[in-house]
């Protein structure tokens, strides 16, 4: 599982990413309980490699992708994606920002923008400053933080408790932001439970 996680890691962003997971995880692995050592590898992982702009990207670029279209379908297709990039999207009746859709003309621009992964979170991330990314940033804080309290507990059942709480956060946009407040809630129970 971890090395699996590692892998996807690397891919997502590069080495030093998938290093700071298993760091991350040295702690808790020392603990020797291995139900806890399974969440924390999923819920880590997840908050480390949030699926952003660069990672739609690379996952649409990838030739595994292009491999499975090849063979599911056949003759004259054209693809069609459908984003709410937040410069062009309008908010729908919902509030939510409506996608729009763009030709096969993206392919080649998916491509591009999944090389230049390397920028994510460095001052040329063009994406930087979305409240989107402001979020992923505060959970995983969140969680690092968390897990340092849990490596320096004894008590199972409550470590447990606050290492899942990421496993309430799910979605994009508005979805995550209301799931997060949600996954909030139980963090702070968690920890209380954890503290008392």
């Amino acid at each position: 599982l971890i090395a699996q996680r590692c892998e996807h890691l690397t891919a997502y962003q590069d080495a030093a990413l998938a290093r700071r997971y298993e760091q991350g995880l040295a702690a808790i692995r020392a603990l020797g309980d291995e139900r806890l050592t399974r969440t924390v590898a999923i819920q880590y992982a997840r908050l480390l490699a949030p699926k952003d702009e660069f990672e739609v990207a690379r996952l649409f670029a990838d030739e595994s992708f292009h491999r499975q279209l090849a063979e599911t379908f056949s003759g004259d297709y054209r693809l069609a994606f459908h984003f709410a990039p937040p410069w062009l999207a309008r908010l729908g009746t919902d509030g939510r920002p409506r996608k729009v859709r763009f030709g096969p003309w993206m392919l080649p621009v998916l491509k591009g923008l999944a090389r230049l992964r390397g920028l994510r979170g460095s001052w040329l991330d063009p994406f930087r400053r979305g409240a989107e990314r402001a979020l992923d940033q505060q959970l995983l804080a969140d969680y690092e933080a968390d897990l340092r309290l849990i490596a320096g507990s004894s008590d199972a059942p409550a470590r447990l408790g606050l290492a899942d709480w990421p496993a309430e956060v799910r979605g994009f946009g508005p979805v995550r932001a209301n799931a997060a407040a949600a996954a909030a809630i139980v963090r702070q129970e968690a920890r209380a439970a954890l503290m008392a």
